[in-house]
């Protein structure tokens, strides 16, 4: 699915359409149960490769980043979720409900991981 596409099915956390420009470069696929995921490998030194999880699948709502819709990094051989420290996302900046921005919601992984409401 095409990144133009999918900004018109996806939110960030704030309701506005999400930012989903260089998500999927490197493919993309849909598990048995429905699973969207996304990934992309960034020419960036240090960036690395994240994946976007959609776990019910882009054709089922809400489409909304931070809610079933999650992010996440690998860091020095390690899957992270997306807001722990040193991911290109910070937690405090990009999981906040009552900011705006086409990237909010980008980093809820790390908080519904650790338990931790947003």
């Amino acid at each position: 699915m095409p990144s133009e596409v999918s900004s018109k099915i996806y939110k960030s956390l704030c309701g506005v359409p999400a930012n989903t420009d260089g998500l999927g470069g490197e493919g993309q696929f849909i598990t048995n149960d429905g699973m969207f995921i996304n990934i992309q490998n960034s020419e960036t030194p240090g960036i690395g490769i994240q994946l976007v999880v959609d776990v019910n699948g882009y054709q089922k709502g809400p489409n909304v980043y931070g809610r079933d819709t999650f992010a996440f990094q690998i860091l020095n051989d390690r899957l992270v979720p997306m807001g722990v420290y040193g991911t290109l996302y910070n937690d405090e900046l990009y999981c906040d409900r009552n900011s705006n921005g086409p990237l909010q919601g980008i980093s809820c992984a790390y908080y519904v991981i650790t338990g931790k409401d947003y």
